[in-house]
């Protein structure tokens, strides 16, 4: 069976038991209440997107920073160091050689821990909790709210 197929079959087998007709959207197509995602802030640069970000992180109490990927490490080293904490968890991610960290994250100290999908949640979670510090990849910034989103 395909996937489409099994969907269907999960579908069916729902609005069979509430007792009520499956919901088509093609015959009720999606209309937005507005159009605030593709308007709110879509006039500013970059730059104007990253001073209203900025403002708005430190407004939820973020240390907001801006560097090169060149000084990437070393920026993440003052932060370390200015912390300084006893434990530190990092991401088990590819994305270390995308930002020419592969080399620090060898040589940070302290010596991380890794978020290790095969160990389970509530190890993950323990090791997280019990971290004085986490650094992590954000796939989005949000300059509206300040609100970082991670995969």
């Amino acid at each position: 069976m395909s996937d489409h197929t099994n969907r269907e079959d999960f579908l069916n087998a729902i609005a069979e038991k509430a007792g009520r007709p499956r919901h088509q959207l093609k015959d009720h197509p999606f209309e937005p209440l507005n159009d605030l995602p593709e308007t709110t802030l879509s006039g500013h640069s970059q730059d104007e997107l990253e001073t209203i970000a900025k403002k708005n992180s430190e407004g939820v109490h973020v240390t907001f920073k801006t560097t090169t990927k060149a000084d990437l490490a070393s920026a993440l080293n003052a932060y370390i160091e200015q912390d300084a904490p006893k434990t530190m968890i990092l991401p088990t991610t590819d994305k270390y050689a995308d930002f020419g960290l592969t080399e620090w994250t060898n040589t940070v100290s302290p010596k991380p821990m890794y978020w290790t999908p095969g160990k389970g949640r509530d190890f993950n979670l323990k090791q997280a909790a019990a971290a004085d510090v986490a650094i992590g990849f954000a796939d989005y910034l949000l300059a509206e709210s300040g609100t970082i989103t991670v995969a």
